[in-house]
């Protein structure tokens, strides 16, 4: 667990320093497919980042804005910052376009469009901070929450395959370093609950 504790606040601390020295930080994924489930339970295919969950914790909430970059049947290039059944995207900018031409100008320019709109709508008060319209930043729910959407989660997997039990268990000694039940946990080890929820969900 500590091991986890130390890599996770090196590699956040790295992030962070960079972004702060002033520098434009873009993180770059190649990406997978996975089999997703609506809300009828119908299964899809969308097309995902490659990070590891662990990682992606820790970048989802520094990042402002999460584009798939794919080109159209004429070769043009765009980002796509809105999240959808195809792919995963998002922003914390509610008015940012979601199809922007692939170009460092264009994307700027959508940027301060969407700020604008925002301070407009917003009393003309300056832009703060935002939520990532994709991310469902998992630190805004409480301990409670975290654990109670577990218990959900490990039911229905246990419930669709008795095996799932297991895989489950050597997902939280992969993360915590020690088998332990997720109800003995603490509200200091959120995160860590955070990272096996995550990791539990892709496998549903």
């Amino acid at each position: 667990m500590k091991g986890f504790t130390l890599c996770k606040k090196e590699y956040d601390e790295a992030l962070r320093k960079i972004a702060t020295l002033g520098y434009g930080l873009v993180i770059i994924s190649h990406s997978k497919v996975k089999t997703e489930k609506d809300d009828n339970g119908n299964e899809y295919e969308k097309i995902m980042p490659t990070l590891p969950d662990m990682a992606k914790l820790i970048v989802n909430r520094l990042v402002d804005v999460i584009a798939y970059l794919r080109a159209d049947d004429e070769g043009n290039r765009f980002l796509y910052t809105r999240d959808c059944k195809a792919f995963e995207a998002g922003s914390r900018f509610q008015y940012l376009d979601s199809k922007i031409p692939l170009s460092y100008d264009k994307l700027v320019e959508a940027l301060c469009e969407a700020i604008d709109k925002e301070a407009k709508n917003n009393g003309n008060k300056a832009l703060e901070t935002g939520k990532n319209a994709f991310y469902d930043d998992s630190s805004s729910k409480t301990f409670e929450e975290v654990i109670n959407e577990a218990k959900k989660v490990f039911e229905e997997l246990v419930t669709k395959n008795k095996d799932n039990a297991i895989t489950m268990n050597n997902i939280i000694l992969k993360v915590f370093g020690k088998q332990i039940k997720l109800s003995e946990t603490t509200q200091e080890q959120q995160e860590l609950v955070e990272t096996v929820l995550s990791e539990w969900k892709n496998l549903l």
